[in-house]
């Protein structure tokens, strides 16, 4: 195992262990009276506690629970859309969100994105995608909005062609990999010439190992634009006892959001996600490293393009997921 030594460039000096979430999706976000939400999203969040098998599904059917939904998990999966976005730089004009619930995942890429024009979205509950558009417009009173109630797998769904494919917490809900294989390559067909898929998920093993076989399985066809660096094999598909591939992000709550989620009985937690972001056309993969595992007396894991190395002297201020750009190559002890 080779070890290296890495400087992680400071703003001002200074490395932020947390920030808060975006301003700009924390206002359209926020509920007027967040008390009120307070039973919906205890029930929610006893129903996401159970073990997938027993879980029951249409949640977003009552205007309650779409929106202590779309208030407390809308705003996590937007922001993390969001610092996604802000790494890759694309630059859409037409989005799809499949899956979409209350649009958080759309409502994220449309904050980041200015060049946005058009939103697709496709969910079983027309109630969240009422809601969602309702906060899109809000944001961008004269962006395209289509929305389509109904299955992903159905066969009268389709999907159109867009820049932007966007499925957040979507594969994982599907407990058949014929079902997960099928419903990827409907969005890969539904990438424009140029355009990007971006997939994210629960930062649990589960989740990522899905995301690496995809990875995998594709990685000689599609670019792989990230969590990827360029390993010709991913670490954790190599070592899959020791460890698996996701990021963290430890927000500033705002004064609502904490009252709301401990009135709700959730504890805090950081926001973790595994991501997969694939390419039809050829590009270049990230410069840098990027971390991959927890502080250790030793350093921490990165993933490098000649695949895992460990960095000796790693900052306590890194978190999982972290893109190191600057990263140097030749800067080894």
């Amino acid at each position: 195992m080779r070890c290296v030594t890495i400087i992680l460039p400071r703003k001002n000096g200074v490395l932020l262990l947390s920030e808060p979430f975006p301003g700009s999706l924390e206002k359209l976000l926020r509920p007027a009276k967040p008390r009120a939400l307070v039973e919906a999203l205890r029930r929610l969040q006893a129903g996401f506690t159970v073990a997938q098998d027993r879980r029951q599904g249409g949640y977003l059917r009552h205007a309650p629970a779409v929106a202590a939904y779309g208030a407390f998990y809308g705003l996590r999966t937007a922001t993390k859309v969001h610092r996604l976005l802000n790494e890759l730089q694309p630059r859409p004009r037409t989005v799809l969100d499949l899956g979409a619930g209350t649009m958080g995942a759309a409502l994220g890429a449309l904050v980041t994105c200015s060049s946005i024009d058009q939103v697709h979205a496709i969910d079983r509950s027309r109630q969240a995608l009422n809601w969602g558009s309702e906060r899109l417009r809000a944001h961008a009173p004269n962006l395209k909005i289509k929305t389509f109630a109904g299955d992903l797998l159905h066969r009268k769904t389709r999907f159109p062609t867009v820049d932007l494919v966007l499925a957040a917490n979507v594969l994982d809900e599907f407990r058949h990999s014929r079902d997960r294989q099928r419903l990827f390559r409907a969005m890969l067909n539904a990438v424009s010439p140029g355009g990007l898929l971006l997939l994210v998920e629960p930062g649990t093993r589960r989740a990522s190992q899905k995301l690496i076989e995809i990875r995998e399985a594709v990685k000689s066809d599609l670019s792989i634009l990230g969590p990827c660096t360029g390993a010709a094999r991913c670490p954790y598909a190599e070592h899959p006892k020791d460890g698996w591939c996701f990021s963290e992000w430890e927000p500033q709550e705002p004064r609502w959001y904490g009252r709301l989620r401990e009135s709700a009985g959730i504890r805090r937690q950081r926001l973790t996600w595994s991501w997969l972001a694939l390419a039809p056309e050829a590009c270049r993969p990230p410069r840098g490293a990027r971390v991959i595992s927890g502080s250790m007396a030793v350093g921490r894991y990165l993933c490098a393009p000649e695949g895992r190395i460990l960095s000796s002297s790693a900052s306590d201020s890194w978190q999982r997921g972290t893109l190191l750009s600057d990263w140097d190559q030749g800067a080894m002890e």
